[in-house]
């Protein structure tokens, strides 16, 4: 199915909600998140908070687009030069909200899975390069070519720094996707204290 879109939009505060709604439902059956939120009942809404956070810190350090102002797809990208992940930097996008509403133990949890996802990237990725952070697809939208959409129009936004390219999933059947714009599997680890695995992606400069 061909979408009609020609280019993605730029997004900017006013549209953190919406953006983090899209993120919610793409990413709500992802094993990172059944994990660390196992009681589906209240997980989109926990889902929607975490994802205010990753906006609010994209809008903040890096870029983030939308296919449309549909929101069908959204995407975080970081100049990784640039990101900040001091806590003084969390507290800005929102950290106090994130503890009300996910309650210190998880949100303890949650800090050391991204401490160790941190750790894997900054192990894997030396040199300058572009960090793809949260990146999905409304369920109610996939499978129509949003993503890819998406993903080529990263590649042309960003192309001039000549740069690779760095992501993780840890949902296995997302890999097959990457594997299509280039993205190769350059390591996989297992989240702390679980069975998730967590597959860390590169694409190289061609």
């Amino acid at each position: 199915m061909a979408i009609s879109i020609q280019k993605p939009i730029s997004l900017s505060k006013q549209n953190v909600q919406e953006a983090a709604e899209t993120l919610a439902s793409a990413f709500e059956d992802f094993p990172l998140f059944t994990f660390l939120l196992p009681e589906k009942r209240n997980r989109l809404e926990k889902l929607k908070v975490i994802f205010e956070g990753y906006v609010q810190h994209g809008l903040r350090y890096g870029q983030v687009y939308a296919t449309s102002p549909k929101y069908e797809g959204v995407a975080v990208v970081y100049n990784y030069e640039e990101i900040n992940t001091s806590l003084f930097a969390y507290f800005r996008c929102g950290l106090l909200k994130f503890i009300r509403k996910l309650g210190m133990k998880d949100s303890l949890r949650f800090v050391k899975i991204t401490n160790y996802m941190l750790e894997l990237h900054e192990k894997n990725m030396l040199e300058p390069h572009w960090y793809i952070g949260p990146f999905g697809v409304d369920p109610v939208h996939q499978r129509k070519g949003y993503g890819t959409f998406l993903i080529n129009e990263i590649v042309k936004i960003t192309k001039n720094e000549n740069w690779p390219y760095y992501l993780e999933t840890n949902k296995e059947e997302n890999i097959d996707f990457w594997q299509k714009f280039g993205f190769e599997v350059i390591e996989v680890g297992i989240i702390p204290k679980s069975d998730v695995k967590n597959w860390c992606m590169i694409r190289r400069v061609t």
